[in-house]
C-alpha cells in the first residue's frame, strides 16, 4: 500500500498528499469532486521512499467542497477523502 494521507485534512485548499513508494514506478494521482469529475491529474515516476506533494499542484484556485484523490499504481488503487473549506 501507499500509506496515503492527506492533511491538514479539513484544510484550506493548502494541504499535503504523503504517500510511500515501496519500489520505483509510475504513479497516477487524480483529485475528482464528489460527483466523479476530474480535476486535475498527475502520473509521473517516483522513486522509493516517502514523498509529499501540494494540494495546489492539482489546483491553484480548488474551491470549497468535498473531493478524493486516487492514487493509482497498476491495478490497484488507493483513494483518499479530501475537505477543503
Amino acid at each position: 500500500t501507499l500509506n496515503l494521507e492527506v492533511f491538514p485534512n479539513p484544510n484550506n485548499g493548502n494541504a499535503s498528499v504523503k504517500f510511500n513508494v515501496l519500489a520505483p514506478q509510475v504513479i497516477q494521482m487524480e483529485l475528482v469532486d464528489v460527483l466523479g469529475n476530474s480535476i486535475n491529474s498527475i502520473t509521473e515516476n517516483y522513486k522509493t521512499g516517502q514523498h509529499n506533494i501540494s494540494l495546489n499542484t492539482f489546483s491553484k484556485n480548488i474551491k470549497p467542497g468535498m473531493y478524493f484523490i486516487n492514487c493509482t499504481i497498476g491495478n490497484y488503487r488507493e483513494t483518499k477523502r479530501v475537505i477543503v473549506y
